[in-house]
């Protein structure tokens, strides 16, 4: 992931799509990156969006990354979030929950460290059908369906803003793929004009609400406390 980040295209749109998010929040306010990887989305809503970031990050390389990009931030579980309660103005759990076996006791934190008014963003694999050997390879538990992440959010006294789809263009594609058992477990970058291509797709799709609406591959949650 540390060495894909920066150019694959998943990636990126993906920080674009955070970054719109990160845009109604205040330079100064406090956010945690739960499950922060190698840094890069605190990196963006530290330096573009001047948030004051705390990375939370399990795996001991992710917190050696986020070191070496002079991040503040702590090896810690998600279901064990080591702050006082109603501290945060902001959380993101991006490609987190599906990770976690006890994903009910970790959005019960990270609802708990949000101060009220505070917002989350959550993004989750969507839709159990669509399981493959990518999501053994990057070790998820399970996808979700729609009910079942807006149910997980709510019971946790959180009130959803919005719920969309993303990657709702290249739905078919992954259900093809699925049905064939094809393997689409490789992370590299696609060839230079295939991810550019790809980028652009994507973008274009994340700048229209109605793409939103449709079956996509991955669940957007917006909520707040």
């Amino acid at each position: 992931m540390a060495n894909n980040e920066e150019q694959h295209w998943w990636f990126v749109v993906r920080r674009t799509i955070l970054s719109k998010w990160a845009t109604q929040l205040e330079a100064g306010c406090a956010v945690l990156d739960v499950g922060a990887g190698a840094g890069r989305q605190s990196i963006l809503l530290k330096e573009i969006h001047g948030l004051a970031v705390k990375s939370l990050e399990l795996s001991s390389a992710g917190v050696e990354y986020c070191e070496a990009k002079n991040l503040d931030v702590i090896q810690a579980d998600a279901t064990k979030i080591p702050f006082e309660n109603e501290i945060f103005d902001g959380v993101i759990a991006m490609d987190i929950l599906e990770h976690i076996p006890d994903d009910q006791l970790a959005v019960q934190e990270l609802a708990r460290v949000m101060k009220h008014g505070a917002s989350l963003f959550v993004t989750v694999p969507a839709f159990p059908f669509l399981w493959s050997k990518h999501d053994e390879k990057v070790s998820h538990i399970r996808r979700y369906r729609k009910s079942e992440i807006e149910s997980l959010v709510e019971n946790n006294g959180l009130k959803i803003v919005n719920t969309r789809y993303w990657n709702s263009i290249l739905f078919p594609i992954g259900v093809i793929t699925r049905l064939l058992s094809l393997d689409n477990s490789k992370m590299t970058v696609p060839p230079r004009p295939l991810n550019q291509f790809l980028k652009k797709l994507t973008l274009t799709e994340a700048r229209y609400r109605i793409f939103g609406k449709l079956p996509g591959i991955t669940l957007i949650i917006e909520a707040k406390k």
